[in-house]
């Protein structure tokens, strides 16, 4: 099976949680693996669409409000909030860490949304 059908399958069986719309993309998929939710990087949790508390430190010393990450707050743990918002009332909670699809794409076109 194609990495592309695997996605339409994945995106098809969550005709409840996704827009219609959704399916309207042309997705380049490059990438399928599997991962602990807890696993999830903060570049991740940026495409997730969550953005953390950044820290607006001025100087190019050492910042003692977000240890020179850049984020008082970082994105993974907006991502964590949101998880529990959509998953732990269906038995997947955070700290349960369950396992999850991560699927890398790039949009090429929509169909007709923009």
């Amino acid at each position: 099976m194609t990495l592309e059908k695997i996605i339409l399958e994945i995106l098809e069986s969550r005709d409840t949680t996704n827009p219609t719309e959704v399916r309207q993309y042309c997705l380049d998929g490059y990438g399928l693996r599997v991962e602990r939710v807890m696993d999830i990087s903060e570049d991740d949790a940026l495409k997730e669409g969550c953005v953390g508390t950044p820290c607006n430190h001025g100087s190019e010393w050492a910042c003692t409000d977000c240890m020179n990450t850049g984020y008082i707050e970082p994105p993974s743990l907006d991502f964590m909030g949101m998880w529990d918002q959509i998953n732990k009332k269906r038995g997947y909670s955070w700290y349960d860490n369950p396992y999850a699809w991560v699927i890398d794409y790039k949009i090429l076109e929509t169909g007709g949304n923009k």
